[in-house]
């Protein structure tokens, strides 16, 4: 990886860009949900582990977890919470583990930040073990929202936390749908067994609150999970291996 990429990812760890959300949330409950499937004392592995607090959530479960992420500011934050976790090129070189090392791969809003996605799953596949599972999610870059931010001559992405700082340019390199994302699996020797779809009880982001009730209008009816590749903001997968 390039040094631009590599120091926006030490500043975003460095001044504390993630915060706890809703879609943080209910990530972590459904990635739980998945992991909890694996037999106690399974291999996981999280790919992008950020400051460690998934691996860390994770660990009443009984698994080994380790993390990789290409941030140094990342993993000293990931060892502070005693997280097994490393400084890795997750866009550009292999992944420093072993062919069938886990048993668990997680890889959650990370393919949208990368140049090659397709090369990380790739590597993903490769270091699943047989019978295991990935966990992925993406931002749907194509949902309603978006949709029609873009037909207004404007580029807003409302999973990207970039523009809440006015920030011109988004920090998500690709835009997945859910038949891109879909198709990426496939090509890489992926099969989703699960999907969730994810739309927040209302909205949190003072972009949308001038509609009181907007996020109703969708999540009441279930809209995201009936048509979500329209108003699903997020998509979380659970693959095996083809």
């Amino acid at each position: 990886m390039t040094r631009a990429p590599r120091d926006y990812y030490e500043r975003y760890w460095r001044d504390g860009l993630l915060v706890d959300n809703t879609y943080e949330r209910w990530k972590l409950e459904r990635v739980r949900r998945h992991v909890a499937q694996a037999p106690r004392g399974a291999r996981v592995l999280d790919v992008g582990c950020g400051d460690g607090a998934v691996l860390a959530a994770l660990s009443p479960l009984g698994v080994r977890g380790r993390g990789l992420d290409v941030s140094e500011e990342a993993v000293a934050r990931a060892r502070a919470r005693n997280v097994d976790a490393a400084q890795a090129d997750l866009d550009g070189a292999p992944l420093p583990v072993g062919a069938g090392s886990a048993d668990v791969v997680l890889c959650l809003d990370v393919l949208e930040h990368l140049f090659a996605p397709d090369r990380l799953l790739a590597e993903m596949r490769r270091a699943l073990a047989a019978g295991g599972r990935l966990v992925v999610a993406v931002p749907n870059g194509l949902n309603l929202f978006n949709r029609l931010a873009f037909l207004s001559g404007r580029h807003v992405d409302i999973m990207d936390k970039a523009h809440l700082d006015g920030a011109r340019f988004s920090e998500h390199l690709r835009f997945f749908s859910r038949q891109v994302l879909e198709q990426a699996l496939g090509a890489a020797g992926f099969r989703p067994t699960a999907r969730d779809y994810f739309f927040p009880e209302r909205f949190g982001d003072a972009r949308f609150r001038f509609i009181p009730g907007l996020a109703q209008l969708v999540a009441r009816p279930r809209l995201h999970e009936r048509m979500p590749s329209m108003f699903a903001l997020a998509f979380l997968f659970a693959c095996e291996p083809t």
